[in-house]
Order: structure tokens, then C-alpha cells, then sequence
């Protein structure tokens, strides 16, 4: 029997044969399971297994093969440990050179305020504030990132609303002022200052009431006068002066006693006489003429002894009787007719027993009430009006509860808190007052200033360390450590409900306000001012003088509007005014100095 080769002599393939189909030739494989080589086959070696190169990426990928994983790229970490320079990798740098940069970084932050330092390993920049210090007391300072420090002269705010005084202001003690003098060395003026307008100069009043005399004023001599010509060159007139009316001119009397003629007189010649004639035409009388007496006339007698009918003779029907009317169109009077005294008129009352209203009545509109100006011209008083007893000023209180301020009052300006100074002259304390303790100095921190070291007792070094993030508080840094205290609210306006909200701050909410129709305003304020006073005693709960206010305010409504929601109004207004009263804002913790 004759054996078939079935070798193909190809070492990549594995050669066998069967009986039925022959020789056959199957591809073996070539796989050595590592990811780190190219498999293959050569016809006459067999398997060739060849190692890979990972590609190139850049300089800053770190390549490496791992037969389970094939190429794995690392980026290279560039850091030099300085917090002074940027490190970076350079991509594009060669094979052969170390592609790590590091470039030094530049402190700058723009600001001339500042001074830029850079510390290699604590944190890199820092910027240092550069002090900015006010050059007087007439200056402020302020520094500004673009010019630096900046000195602002402040002595147009010394300027005052009051034009009786001159404002300037010196470097050591800040504001001045001083009185203008108004002498203008005129004898024919009133020389005087007011706060609005400044100096006034009123002409001299020459006039000593003598109207005989015509009167004038020299700037030098002062007053002089002439006596005035009383002939007026008329012959029926008698020339007089009188001290009080002046100048006059009485008609002389030309009556020759005949009353059957008719005395008059010419300015040029005097007294003329000419007879009488006497006819009235009227049928209800007799025309006679006696020397003593003069014209008489008969009339016929049309009386009816009613002083309330109007008794009158018609020439052609004879007597007439007609109702006599008695309005005198005027409303303050009350107008009846009495028979046998006539017409009546009485004053009505306007009296409302308001002192502090004038009361009179006028023809056409009848009673009329004006509210009394109350004003006396002083900023250091309250100007009120009593129902009872009238006008009154009461003194204002300029106590603001901060004895970091020296308090008065001044009438032409008002209430003055002047702040003191606490400068120890120590550069390594930070002096302040407290406005319930007085001058605090605390130590400057040394990172500010690196003369002063005496810091480890401090437990902080500003204001700003002590933010509570509450709107309602000032923080500030004193000798024992942070104090956070309310705020005062109160902008001073008895109109406003004063609120603070941690997260905007004082809030100033309108409280409307009414008056009584049947009370007075100044009843009202009498209420409010006893509520001042007893401020300390109300606090926690409410007042019966404010209750009392409440009827007040109910009653005076009920009269307008349905009376339920008149209670409801006015109980808001009650509510609103004695929250007010029993709440008050706390005082300003600090005043910086």
C-alpha cells in the first residue's frame, strides 16, 4: 500500500489526513497572550512573536507596557515645592530635556493701597495694607486702588444752615465759627441776624406819632422833621393840626339860626343864606315853614304800634302796613322781631374753649377756628399748645446715652454730640470708646505692624474678626475678646415702628395717625408726652394713659366709618404707637475714634 504525504512544508499550518476526504491543512494560531508583542507566522520558522514601541504622545506623557493592558501614558508631575512660581509641563519640549517649567509668579494686585510680597512656603502673595492716615483734622483719608492714599478736604461740610455766623475750619481743632457783625453804621436802620437769611437791616422807624411834623432820617444825624402847612386857602374852613390825627380842616358854621332858609357857603366868598321852599309833593303830608323851626310837614299818621311791620303812606292809597324783614344776611347773628322793640340781632358764640385755637366769626361763613402758632424761635425746645392753658415750650433732651459724647444744646442749631478723642499716643494700641465704658485701647496686631509684639493676650485684632454675619449687631473687637450688640433703630421719628431683620437691618415701617373729631390734637400729644416720661415704667406691658388714647381715637372714628372697622383702625394705631414706646432700640455699642 502506498502512504500519501500530506506534508505542505508550511510551518504555519498543521498538515493530517483522513480516509475519506485526504489530506488536509488546518492554520495554527499564533497567540502568545501578551498585549506588549505583534503575533505572526513565517512559512518556514513558524510563530514570531515581536515587541510593540508605544506611540509618542508628547513630552509630558510617561509611556509604559503591560502585557495584561498594553501602552498605559502617565502625565508627568512637575512641582518645586515654592509657593512662589507656577509649575507647568512643556508638551513640546525635547526627548531628551527635562520638560518641567517654572515660571515666578508676579504680586500684583493692582492696588496702590497695598503692598505685594510673595513668601516661597507660606502661601505665596500676600498683600500687605499700606496705612492711610488722615493729615488733620481737616481731612479725611481714603485709599484707593488706582491713586493710593488720598487726603479729602473737609471744610465745606463745616458750613452751617445758620447765616449769622462765619464756618471755617482749623487743622488742630477741625470746624470753627464765628458771629458776623451786621453793624452797617447806619443811624436809619435796625441792625440784627436771622439764622435763614443773615444779616437784615429794617429802617428806623422816625415816626414818634405826631402827624404835625413830617418826618425823614439822616444816616449820620438820625431822625429830623419839618412842621406840615395846615392852610388849604378855602374860607369856609378852619385850619387845625392835631398831634394825634394830624391835619384838618373844620367847616365853619354859617347858620344864621332861620331854618326857613337855606345856609351854605363858597370857598371863595363864605356864607351864603337863601330862602326855603318847602314842598315835598307828597300828598301824605303838610308843607308849612316856621322860622324856628324850619319846614314843617304833617305827615299822615300811619302807625299800628308794630314795630315788627313796616307803617308807610302811598300817595295815592294812603297808609301801608308790610312785614318787616330782619335778616341781615349775617350768619353770626341771630335775627328775630320783637313787637314792640323791632328787629333783634344777637351775636352768636363761637367760643370752642380751645386755648389753642382763635375763634371768631366771619359775615359769610360763620364761625371760624385757626390753629395758634406756638414757635419761639429756639431749636432747644419743643413748641406744644395746651387746650387749657395755651402756648408752652418744653426743653428737648440731648442726652444720647453715649458718654463717648459731650452734650448740649445749642438754640440756633439744636442738639450737639461732640465726640471725644481716646488717642493714648501709643502706635501699638487701637483706641476706641465704648459708649457705656468710655476710652478702651487694644493692641495692634503684629501682622499689622511688626514693631508690636505684645499680641498673645489679645483674642482678636479687628472688627472684622468679629462679623457675626447679623445685621442687627455691631461687632466689634474689644480688650476681653469679640462683643456683638443690637443696634439702635430709632431714627428719632415718633411716626415710625422701628424693626431689625438679621438679614437686611433696620427697618422704619410708617404708623398712620388720626385724630379725634371730639379731642383735640394737643390732648393727644399731652397722652404721648406722659408716655415719654414714663417710659421706663411701660415697658413690658401697656399704659392705662395709652388705653385712654385708644377711646379717644375709637370714639372720634365711630362718628365716620361703620364702627367695627373703626375699632379695628384705631386698635392698630394704639398697637403701633405703644410698640414704639415699650420697645425702644437699644443704643450704638461703639463709637469708633
Amino acid at each position: 500500500m502506498l502512504i500519501v504525504s500530506c506534508d505542505d512544508h508550511d510551518a504555519c499550518t498543521e498538515d493530517g489526513c483522513t480516509p475519506c476526504s485526504g489530506c488536509w491543512h488546518s492554520l495554527i494560531t499564533c497567540d502568545d497572550k501578551n498585549l506588549c508583542t505583534i503575533d505572526s507566522c513565517d512559512k518556514i520558522t513558524g510563530c514570531i512573536f515581536t515587541r510593540i514601541t508605544c506611540p509618542y504622545v508628547d513630552s509630558c506623557q510617561c509611556a509604559d507596557c503591560y502585557p495584561e493592558s498594553g501602552c498605559v501614558y502617565n502625565e508627568i508631575v512637575c512641582n518645586d515645592k515654592n509657593d512662589c512660581t507656577m509649575d507647568s509641563c512643556d508638551k513640546d519640549a525635547p526627548e531628551d530635556e527635562n520638560p518641567c517649567v517654572f515660571t515666578e509668579v508676579v504680586c500684583d494686585d493692582k492696588s496702590k493701597c497695598t503692598e505685594d510680597v510673595c513668601y516661597c512656603h507660606d502661601g505665596g502673595c500676600k498683600f500687605i495694607p499700606i496705612p492711610c492716615i488722615e493729615q488733620d483734622e481737616c481731612h479725611t483719608a481714603k485709599c484707593t486702588a488706582d491713586a493710593g492714599c488720598l487726603q479729602t478736604d473737609i471744610s465745606d461740610d463745616c458750613i452751617e444752615n445758620d447765616k449769622c455766623y462765619t464756618y471755617g475750619c482749623n487743622p488742630e481743632r477741625g470746624c470753627t465759627k464765628e458771629r458776623i457783625d451786621c453793624d452797617d453804621d447806619d443811624l436809619c436802620t435796625i441792625d440784627c441776624c436771622e439764622p435763614s437769611v443773615g444779616c437784615t437791616h429794617t429802617d428806623y422807624p422816625c415816626d414818634k406819632g405826631d402827624k404835625c411834623l413830617s418826618w425823614t432820617c439822616d444816616r449820620y444825624l438820625g431822625c429830623q422833621y419839618d412842621e406840615i402847612p395846615t392852610d388849604d386857602n378855602d374860607k369856609c374852613t378852619e385850619d387845625v393840626c392835631y398831634p394825634e390825627s394830624g391835619v384838618d380842616h373844620i367847616r365853619i358854621n354859617c347858620d344864621d339860626t332861620d331854618k326857613c332858609t337855606d345856609d351854605s357857603c363858597e370857598p371863595k366868598i363864605g356864607c351864603v343864606h337863601e330862602k326855603v321852599i318847602c314842598n315835598d309833593k307828597d300828598a301824605c303830608t303838610i308843607d308849612t315853614c316856621n322860622s324856628q323851626m324850619g319846614c314843617q310837614t304833617a305827615p299822615v299818621c300811619c302807625n299800628d304800634n308794630n314795630a315788627c311791620t313796616i307803617d308807610d303812606c302811598d300817595h295815592q292809597v294812603g297808609c301801608t302796613h308790610n312785614s318787616l324783614d330782619c335778616n341781615d344776611d349775617d350768619i353770626c347773628t341771630d335775627d328775630r322781631c320783637n313787637p314792640q322793640k323791632g328787629c333783634v340781632h344777637s351775636e352768636i358764640s363761637c367760643n370752642d374753649h380751645d386755648e389753642c385755637t382763635h375763634d371768631y366769626c366771619e359775615k359769610y361763613k360763620g364761625c371760624q377756628h385757626f390753629d395758634r402758632v406756638c414757635e419761639d424761635d429756639n431749636l432747644c425746645t419743643r413748641d406744644l399748645c395746651c387746650e387749657d392753658n395755651g402756648c408752652y415750650f418744653a426743653p428737648i433732651c440731648c442726652d444720647d446715652d453715649n458718654v463717648c459724647t459731650i452734650d448740649s444744646c445749642d438754640p440756633y442749631v439744636g442738639c450737639m454730640n461732640v465726640k471725644i478723642s481716646c488717642d493714648d499716643g501709643d502706635d501699638c494700641t487701637i483706641d476706641r470708646c465704648h459708649c457705656d465704658e468710655g476710652c478702651q485701647h487694644f493692641p495692634v496686631d503684629p501682622r499689622d505692624n511688626a514693631d508690636c509684639t505684645d499680641w498673645t493676650k489679645a483674642k482678636c485684632y479687628s472688627d472684622d474678626d468679629c462679623d457675626d454675619k447679623n445685621a442687627c449687631t455691631d461687632d466689634s473687637c474689644v480688650k476681653e475678646g469679640c462683643k456683638n450688640v443690637a443696634v439702635s433703630c430709632d431714627d428719632k421719628n415718633e411716626c415710625t415702628m422701628d424693626t431689625c431683620e438679621a438679614d437686611i437691618g433696620c427697618q422704619h415701617i410708617d404708623i398712620p395717625c388720626y385724630r379725634g373729631g371730639n379731642e383735640s390734637e394737643e390732648t393727644v400729644d399731652k397722652l404721648t408726652l406722659e408716655d415719654e416720661e414714663k417710659e421706663e415704667e411701660t415697658k413690658g406691658s401697656y399704659s392705662v394713659k395709652t388705653a385712654q388714647a385708644t377711646n379717644l381715637n375709637v370714639g372720634a372714628i365711630v362718628g365716620i366709618v361703620v364702627a367695627g372697622i373703626a375699632i379695628i383702625g384705631a386698635a392698630s394705631v394704639f398697637i403701633g404707637y405703644k410698640l414704639k414706646n415699650r420697645v425702644p432700640s437699644p443704643p450704638d455699642s461703639y463709637n469708633s475714634m
